[in-house]
C-alpha cells in the first residue's frame, strides 16, 4: 500500500472510530475517488481500502450513492450503521 493510500485509510479510521466512540448510530463520509481512467471497469484499490478501514472499527455498510463533486470528478457517499441499532 502506498504513502497516499494508507494515509486516507488512517483518516477514516480515526474518524470512524470517534464517531463510534461518541455513540453515533450512523457514519457518513466522502469518498473521493483517485484518478480514474474512463472506460475502463474493475476493483478501487483506495475505495476499498478507505471502506476496510470503516469496518474495521465495527460499522457495517447499509447503502451509498454515487456523486460527482463542483468539478465533475467522482465521489461515494456511503451510509454505515451501527450494528443492531435501528436507525430508521
Amino acid at each position: 500500500m502506498g504513502f497516499i493510500k494508507d494515509k486516507k485509510a488512517s483518516i477514516l479510521a480515526s474518524d470512524a472510530q470517534a464517531a463510534w466512540d461518541a455513540g453515533r448510530a450512523v457514519y457518513t463520509p466522502v469518498l473521493n475517488f483517485p484518478m480514474t481512467s474512463h472506460g475502463f471497469s474493475g476493483g478501487n484499490d483506495d475505495i476499498a481500502l478507505m471502506t476496510e478501514a470503516i469496518l474495521s472499527v465495527g460499522w457495517k455498510l447499509d447503502t451509498w450513492a454515487a456523486v460527482t463533486d463542483k468539478n465533475g470528478k467522482p465521489q461515494i457517499m456511503p451510509l454505515f450503521v451501527r450494528p443492531g441499532q435501528p436507525v430508521r
